[in-house]
């Protein structure tokens, strides 16, 4: 009896410790991508840009940023943030000139946006992330004709999923390619 006694403030004291250690604090990025859901988004764009002073390989908040800067409307930001992105990126990672693609459809620049797609496209040639994205972007505006290309490239590249054939299979049918279409689904 008296054993359980002392064995209780452990256990409690070891519930605390397990309660504590799983309250993560969230990162910049999560906090900054808060604050645009609560549309506070220029105080996201400070909060980014102090954790980046801080700690410059962060690159979750830098494509966050990004991301931010195209929602703002700061577009010649958002660039030279996507430019600072690339340069920290691993060769073959198109992710920044993704990023600026994002940005600018953020901002409704939808030519601007296809613009970047491509740009990652020729980035990351071995990559299928680049006419992925503008394929995928191209099929949802309806432009069914820019769209198939880029997507049979981004397969040529190695893209094999659900989402990817579905998407062509749609875009070949638009174009009245039943054959193609089938091939795809």
């Amino acid at each position: 009896h008296d054993m359980a006694k002392r064995g209780l403030p452990v256990q409690i004291l070891s519930f605390l410790l397990l309660v504590a250690a799983s309250c993560v604090t969230p990162s910049p990025a999560q906090r900054a991508i808060s604050l645009a859901h609560m549309h506070r988004e220029a105080e996201g764009v400070v909060l980014l840009r102090a954790a980046i002073a801080k700690h410059p390989d962060d690159v979750d908040s830098r494509r966050v940023l990004v991301r931010l800067l195209g929602l703002t409307g700061d577009l010649p930001a958002a660039k030279k943030e996507a430019e600072d992105l690339q340069k920290r990126l691993t060769e073959g990672d198109p992710s920044g000139w993704l990023e600026l693609g994002h940005a600018y459809e953020l901002s409704h620049k939808f030519e601007e946006a296809l613009a970047a797609y491509d740009t990652a496209s020729s980035a990351a040639p071995g990559s299928p992330a680049g006419p992925l994205e503008g394929g995928t972007r191209c099929a949802h505006w309806g432009e069914v004709d820019e769209a198939r290309p880029r997507l049979e490239e981004a397969v040529k590249r190695g893209a094999n999923d659900a989402e990817v054939w579905h998407t062509l299979g749609f875009v070949r049918l638009q174009q009245k390619d039943a054959d193609g279409a089938n091939e795809a689904y």
